[in-house]
């Protein structure tokens, strides 16, 4: 995504035909983390997710997973779906 034009971003993240969240994350107001999540009838899916690199042993990306699910516990949904990998795909190695 680091060669995306804005319109791409737009476009990939902001326009959707369901209800989406943008959250963000911080510490003594300093920004850590930020998810966008949708929310389904049945569930929350973590469309995207992206942390500050420099702080690894925070282990936020496995924070931010089961923060979205106690979210699901709170609006009383079933699922959570993380989305997919592809173990072929550079930019998810």
């Amino acid at each position: 995504m680091s060669n995306d034009s804005h319109e791409q971003y737009q476009k990939f993240l902001l326009q959707s035909h369901v209800d989406s969240m943008l959250v963000e994350f911080r510490e003594d107001g300093v920004l850590r983390m930020v998810s966008i999540i949708d929310a389904l009838d049945d569930g929350l899916s973590s469309v995207y997710t992206y942390f500050e690199p420099e702080l690894k042993q925070a282990s936020l990306g496995t924070y931010n997973v089961l923060w979205q699910l106690d979210l699901c516990r709170q609006l009383q949904l079933p699922y959570l779906y993380l989305g997919y990998w592809i173990k072929e795909s550079r930019k998810m190695s």
